[in-house]
């Protein structure tokens, strides 16, 4: 009886000790790589790889997360093979002697509600033994957890995207973005905004506190970062946000701030921390419109396009072509050719409709 209490409360302890590993691996980079050491050193494998079917029919091969390089063409080759093709969902499998070099590989496949079929994966190397009831009976006990932990990835993964999406259109845009705390602690913010307050005119940061050009323009700030902040709700609305300009010490233009409540927090009843949003603009500053962009988007000859790119910066005419180092009539010559391509009449209006493309980061 003792003995078969010491091997359940075994089986328990590398349970508890795999699904650990499963979600501590989230915050390891490269991820999951952890869980999959882990899961060698408790199955008493060579190898641990998790496999993902490519997402759509005939796309390719699978993507593949393992710990040691050399197991990517080994499970490539075993996908090709259809080793898994034939895999019982939720339920472990060993093949005997599936490849060159394996005496046995056991795996489970699941397949979560939102996604492909994933495929965890263990094989011991020609001279091994075969695993046993034990490891397959511990491998099936697994699943409830490893399905919560792929689910959790998709999502990890949904989210990442999103956030590089809206992080690219930021760039692109020339548009600083920073996340304020009610109190105007800056949190966070993209690499423009840090330009942007890195010049220290018009808004800096004081002990990782925003503070605007004048104590009035700090208070008119503040007013609206707590305002916005306490309008924070579990879904965004879009209709809530305030105008503000931030005077110059210099006369330049001042630059414009747009504050909206923080991210909504949706499924929290309540925000873990009230926040605002702060969408900066600095009129001052031209986005950069690379030459090979406008080649791209309006079919300009490269001479045309470096043309237009400097005159998109701000440059006239005359400091375009010197610049350039052309004369003064070629780049007339290139500017007529360019309203042509690019269906304008006027300077004004060609730069207008270069600065409005989404051609690359300002810098």
């Amino acid at each position: 009886m003792a003995e078969i209490i010491d091997q359940a409360h075994d089986a328990a302890t590398r349970r508890e000790r795999l699904i650990d590993s499963l979600y501590d691996s989230f915050t390891v980079y490269p991820m999951w790589q952890s869980f999959l050491a882990t899961a060698r050193d408790i199955f008493e494998c060579d190898h641990a790889v998790l496999a993902v079917d490519a997402w759509h029919a005939g796309s390719g091969a699978p993507a593949i997360f393992f710990e040691r390089d050399e197991d990517a063409d080994t499970i490539a080759t075993l996908h090709r093979a259809g080793c898994f093709a034939g895999s019982i969902l939720d339920q472990p499998v060993e093949q005997d002697r599936p490849a060159a070099g394996i005496r046995a590989m056991l795996s489970i496949s699941i397949l979560p509600s939102d996604g492909k079929k994933v495929h965890l994966i263990l094989w011991r190397s020609a001279s091994a033994q075969p695993f046993d009831e034990a490891a397959r009976r511990l491998l099936g006990e697994f699943v409830p957890a490893l399905k919560r932990g792929i689910r959790l990835f998709y999502q990890f993964v949904h989210l990442t995207r999103q956030h590089i999406i809206a992080e690219s259109a930021l760039e692109t845009s020339d548009i600083g973005a920073m996340l304020v705390d009610a109190d105007g602690h800056v949190m966070h913010t993209n690499s423009i905004a840090d330009e942007i307050l890195a010049q220290d005119n018009g808004l800096r940061l004081t002990h990782g506190k925003l503070k605007a050009a004048t104590p009035a323009d700090t208070t008119a700030l503040m007013d609206l970062i707590r305002e916005k902040a306490a309008e924070q709700q579990a879904e965004t609305d879009w209709r809530l946000y305030a105008p503000l300009a931030l005077p110059r010490a210099d006369n330049a233009l001042p630059l414009t701030v747009i504050v909206r409540p923080g991210p909504a927090f949706h499924p929290l009843k309540n925000p873990l921390q009230r926040t605002a949003i702060l969408i900066l603009r600095d009129p001052q500053r031209r986005p950069i419109v690379p030459a090979r962009s406008l080649i791209g988007f309006f079919g300009l000859s490269p001479a045309e396009a470096l043309l237009a790119s400097e005159i998109a910066r701000g440059a006239s005419i005359e400091e375009a072509a010197q610049r350039i180092g052309i004369s003064r009539n070629t780049a007339r010559s290139q500017l007529q050719s360019t309203f042509m391509k690019t269906g304008t009449n006027r300077q004004g209006e060609l730069v207008r409709m270069l600065l409005s493309t989404a051609a690359a980061p300002s810098r």
